[in-house]
C-alpha cells in the first residue's frame, strides 16, 4: 500500500498593480499536486455573480501564469484570484486566495512569466512604462533580495524599457531569475515596480554506453543510454544494418 500526502498550496502575500498592468503571479508553491486550476471572481470565496466577466489567464494549470484583468476587474478595482489544487491520489481540492488591488493610473510592467534554454538570452519586449526613466534588477527573490553570494546576470542597458537580459551561471544554476523594472517621474499611478520571473530550462545531456556482444544473439541487444533535462529519450541507428525497437537493437 502506498500512502500519499495530502497537497499543499501557496500563494504569498496581496499586492496592488496598476490598471494598465497584467497580473504576474511568481510566488506560488505546492506540494504533492499532479492538478491546478486557477479562477478568477469578485469575492474571496471564489463566487461571482452572473453578470461577472473575468480576465484571462495565460495558462490556468501552472503554478505561476500571468493575468489580464478584465474591465470588470478594473472596475471593481481589485480581483481575487484562486487556486485549487489536487492529486489523483487523494481526491480532494485544496485552495488558497491572493487579492491583487488594481490601482488607477499607468506605471510600468515587467512583461509576463517566461521560459527560455540556459544557452539563451532574454529580450523583455513585454515590459512597457509611462514613467520618465526606469532601472532593471535581476534577483533570487521576487522581492528584490539575493544572498550575498549571488551573481546577477546583466542588462545590454538596465535604463531601457525593452533591454536583453544575460542569464547568470546563478541564474541557471536556479533554474530562474526575478527581474524587476522600476520607474521615476511621470506615472500616474502609486506602483512604482513591476517583476516578472525568467524561468532558466537547462540544456539535455545524453550519454551512450559501449556493448560487446556475440553476433549469434538473435533476442536483441538491450541499450545503455542515459540523460539528463528530457522529456523524451529517444534511439535511432546511424549507420549499418539493424534496426532498434524499444532500445533493443536488432
Amino acid at each position: 500500500m502506498t500512502i500519499k500526502p495530502q497537497p499543499t498550496v501557496t500563494v504569498g502575500a496581496d499586492f496592488t498593480v496598476c490598471e494598465s498592468s497584467n497580473i504576474n503571479i511568481v510566488n506560488t508553491l505546492a506540494t504533492n499536486a499532479d492538478t491546478i486550476i486557477w479562477s478568477s471572481s469578485p469575492n474571496s470565496d471564489g463566487s461571482s455573480t452572473g453578470a461577472y466577466v473575468s480576465g484571462v489567464f495565460t495558462n490556468d494549470a501552472i503554478l505561476n501564469p500571468s493575468y489580464t484583468p478584465s474591465q470588470d476587474d478594473i472596475d471593481l478595482g481589485y480581483v481575487y484570484l484562486t487556486i485549487k489544487v489536487s492529486n489523483t491520489a487523494c481526491g480532494t481540492f485544496v485552495t488558497d486566495v491572493l487579492k491583487v488591488t488594481i490601482a488607477e493610473g499607468v506605471g510600468v510592467f515587467a512583461g509576463i512569466t517566461s521560459t527560455i534554454c540556459e544557452s539563451e538570452t532574454y529580450t523583455l519586449l513585454g515590459a512597457t512604462s509611462s514613467a520618465t526613466s526606469v532601472s532593471w534588477i535581476s534577483s533570487e527573490n521576487s522581492n528584490g533580495t539575493s544572498s550575498g553570494t549571488y551573481s546577477p546576470g546583466s542588462f545590454t542597458d538596465p535604463t531601457s524599457v525593452n533591454p536583453e537580459y544575460i542569464p547568470s551561471i546563478d541564474d541557471i544554476n536556479n533554474g530562474f531569475v526575478y527581474l524587476t523594472i522600476t520607474g521615476s517621474g511621470n506615472s500616474s499611478c502609486a506602483v512604482n515596480s513591476s517583476t516578472t520571473l525568467l524561468k532558466i530550462t537547462k540544456n539535455p545531456t545524453v550519454l551512450a554506453t559501449d556493448i560487446s556482444t556475440c553476433v549469434s544473439n538473435t533476442t536483441g541487444v538491450a541499450l545503455n543510454g542515459s540523460g539528463t533535462n528530457y522529456d523524451t529519450l529517444t534511439w535511432s541507428l546511424i549507420d549499418g544494418p539493424g534496426t532498434v525497437v524499444n532500445g533493443v537493437f536488432f
